[in-house]
């Protein structure tokens, strides 16, 4: 993984402490989205565990798209709370 891969899994980890808890944790390097067939080593996302992995969303090199998918998860999970 990049860098320390626990400390990556870590700090995803302190932002989910419960099954109730939700997130959106950006991993903004270009390490993320890079094709794996062009790479000597693994793809970073193959470390990440299968439910942080299903969660996934592709990226994009736009930032308002960034910006909506973001506000869109956060107003379903504030949406189904209430």
């Amino acid at each position: 993984m990049l860098g320390s891969g626990m400390e990556i899994l870590d700090s995803m980890g302190r932002a989910i402490r419960h099954i109730n808890d939700y997130a959106a944790i950006l991993l903004v390097d270009t390490r993320y989205a890079c094709d794996s067939s062009k790479r000597s080593f693994p793809h970073p996302i193959t470390k990440l565990p299968q439910w942080i992995k299903d969660c996934l969303v592709s990226s994009t090199n736009n930032y308002g798209e960034v910006h909506r998918l973001v506000h869109q998860f956060f107003k379903s999970k504030n949406t189904s709370c209430q």
